[in-house]
């Protein structure tokens, strides 16, 4: 299954602002999702497959954007094969408590955001398959999901080589 990302909205939906007394109600301008910071994003990924497949929300409605993704090759993981998620709000403050679905062919676990100590991410995930096989989105609103991760690199996809992933989501609306 291949999973493309959907391309940002760049018509930005009106949107009717509330009227105070006396004042009439004038629609307001989203601002278009391309206005959106540039996701961090490890070069690397690409050659390995991994994508970032949208979601489509209505203008005003808060989801879950990725705003970072990076990768740990073999000497940089450490011996660890984990995908790593942080969940933060419209202003960088780390979320505990958030579910976080990590995904794969035929099952699923719902994982929760905890309270650990800076620099480590708020939940991880120990990965056994190769490339392609995972998949990761934050619950609880529309999120963006980041597919194709997986143990190996991208001169070995189908090696079980113990890599990590580190994903970031952020509230937006």
């Amino acid at each position: 299954m291949t999973f493309t990302p959907l391309p940002p909205t760049n018509t930005p939906a009106p949107v009717m602002a509330v009227a105070a007394a006396g004042v009439s109600a004038q629609p307001a301008v989203a601002a278009p999702r391309s206005s959106l910071p540039p996701v961090v994003w490890d070069g690397r990924l690409d050659a390995m497959g991994v994508r970032i497949a949208g979601v489509d929300v209505p203008a005003g409605q808060p989801y879950w954007r990725i705003v970072e993704v990076k990768w740990a090759n073999e000497e940089e993981s450490q011996g660890r094969h984990h995908i790593y998620v942080e969940l933060v709000d419209e202003n960088g403050a780390r979320l505990i408590g958030q579910p976080v679905i990590v995904s794969w062919p035929g099952g699923e676990e719902k994982l929760t955001t905890e309270d650990k100590p800076a620099p480590e991410y708020a939940c991880n995930f120990p990965m056994y398959a190769v490339l392609g096989t995972y998949s990761v989105r934050a619950g609880g609103l529309p999120s963006e999901t980041l597919t194709g991760m997986g143990m190996g690199t991208p001169e070995l996809p189908a090696w079980k080589i113990h890599t990590s992933f580190f994903i970031k989501f952020q509230r937006v609306v």
